[in-house]
């Protein structure tokens, strides 16, 4: 429009406002970014720090500006539309004084006319623009974006059929000797409006479509990748109550065939059986406890408070082997490198048995309230050798006799005495 038109003030007033409107906006939107890469900012550019914070976080002002930038452009499309007369005024009168000497003056005024409005068809095109530019702002909702297109096409008819449709009369006439409906730069601008408000709002709804659609799409990726997440941690957490944590990391770490297994050897490994006495009888199936459910509730919770134990640091290197029925096996000294044992001085290689017979003891304190109430005695036994090594740290043992052990035959045990004051020697050895 700035190339096709005659320099007036109007003109140039109105396009210098809109253009300082339009920098003013995108200063306030990219104060941000401009103002986070320069090391130094004043404090008086603070506000244009929290204005484009604003904009970027909430959906009002974004809505905002976008209407008002999207209304400064359809605006100057036909702005200078309503001071064409003022023009034509200053044009005219010239050419009818210079040509009054001469015969053809009727001719050469109507040329000079239509010499003067030349440009007009550049309002068409302008408002062509003003409605593609519309779609510039693609996170906008649809229906916003057809009612502003709806207002700018009714607006632009109006002034092209109604308003100002004898300016373009006028330029029909003189261009062509013979006007007619596709010579009509009124009727055809018209049209050209139309089909293009058609293919727009085609092309914003089809975007629109695209845009719902790729946010599905990422937020279902979203809630599969959490649950794949949820059932990696998960399926790692089950893996670890079965295997110890440095050997379900070797089998998490590689693609590893079937038949490959994992083993390494220990030359001393503390193993504890923690049993609840006639847990056999204890369970029933019966209308009173749901068919037996409410008993193994209860040893689910026994179990679980048994695991919360693992969780402590003290008790950082007890491994959970497995339960069988009301058996909790666990095990110490599966260190992931065996041969991290033999480095150790003689009298730290026995200190992961004393932190198995301090987790045993933690067990009796858990269930305690348990003792009490089902009179049940919870003891914790051991072989001749172990008590041989647990008295050199500190614990007393009581000799039980000789008993038949599952798989060993006939062994001499010993009791260990829960309460019992541990020597400062373990205390020495461990600092």
């Amino acid at each position: 429009m700035l190339l096709g038109q005659f320099w007036t003030t109007v003109l140039g007033v109105s396009f210098g406002v809109a253009f300082l409107s339009l920098a003013f906006i995108l200063l306030v939107c990219f104060a941000g970014q401009i103002l986070q890469c320069s090391k130094k900012a004043s404090a008086s550019l603070l506000w244009l720090w929290k204005s484009s914070g604003i904009i970027a976080n909430r959906p009002w002002p974004r809505i905002s500006l976008t209407v008002i930038t999207t209304a400064i452009i359809l605006t100057m499309a036909v702005f200078n539309m309503f001071f064409l007369s003022n023009s034509e005024e200053t044009i005219l009168p010239t050419a009818n004084v210079s040509n009054s000497s001469f015969p053809a003056s009727n001719n050469q005024a109507a040329i000079l006319h239509a010499q003067s409005l030349f440009f007009l068809p550049y309002f068409i095109y302008s408002c062509i623009l003003g409605l593609i530019s519309c779609s510039v702002f693609l996170r906008v909702n649809y229906e916003l974006k057809m009612l502003l297109m709806t207002v700018a096409l009714v607006g632009y008819n109006t002034i092209l059929l109604h308003t100002h449709a004898h300016v373009l009369d006028d330029y029909s006439q003189v261009l062509f000797e013979r006007p007619g409906i596709w010579k009509d730069l009124k009727t055809m601008g018209s049209v050209s409006l139309s089909i293009f408000f058609i293919t727009l709002l085609v092309l914003g709804r089809q975007n629109e479509y695209y845009c719902r659609l790729d946010f599905l799409w990422k937020n279902k990726f979203k809630k599969e990748r959490e649950e794949i997440e949820t059932m990696e941690n998960l399926n790692r957490v089950l893996l670890e109550n079965v295997l110890p944590a440095h050997v379900a990391e070797h089998f998490l770490a590689r693609s590893l065939k079937n038949e490959d297994l994992y083993h390494q050897s220990y030359d001393c490994v503390c193993v504890m059986f923690a049993s609840i006495p006639d847990f056999k009888e204890f369970y029933t199936e019966s209308d009173v406890n749901k068919e037996g459910l409410e008993c193994l509730r209860l040893l689910n919770e026994i179990i679980a408070d048994f695991d919360d134990l693992l969780s402590k640091p003290k008790f950082s290197g007890v491994e959970k082997i497995k339960t069988i029925g009301s058996t909790y096996m666990a095990a110490t000294g599966l260190s992931a490198v065996p041969s991290q044992e033999h480095a150790q001085e003689p009298e730290r290689q026995y200190l992961h048995i004393g932190t198995m017979v301090e987790f045993a003891f933690a067990l009796v304190a858990k269930l305690d309230a348990i003792n009490k109430h089902s009179f049940n005695d919870f003891k914790l036994r051991v072989t001749e050798e172990t008590s041989l090594v647990l008295q050199t740290l500190g614990y007393t043992c009581t000799c039980r006799g000789i008993i038949n052990v599952k798989g060993k035959g006939d062994l001499k045990t010993y009791f260990v005495n829960t309460e019992m004051s541990r020597s400062l020697s373990q205390s020495n050895v461990a600092s």
